[in-house]
């Protein structure tokens, strides 16, 4: 079995989480996202751009792994 696929998707995650880093707002924290919205406290859109982020890293980087595999 091939494991590229595996590691396209945890590219993807990788990417996701980034993506939770910058939009979470809590207490001891606030990502540089999530503070644009409702200064100074911000607004927690971690999920939300973790989703989005994962989502089009992994629509991008799944054709780049499938040529190089040739399926």
């Amino acid at each position: 079995m091939d494991n590229t696929m595996f590691k396209t998707a945890i590219a993807s995650m990788a990417i996701g989480l980034l993506g939770v880093y910058l939009g979470a707002a809590q207490v001891v924290f606030v990502g540089p996202i999530a503070g644009l919205f409702n200064p100074p406290y911000g607004m927690d859109v971690g999920f939300e751009l973790g989703v989005i982020f994962a989502g089009v890293s992994y629509y991008l980087i799944r054709p780049i792994e499938l040529k190089k595999s040739h399926r």
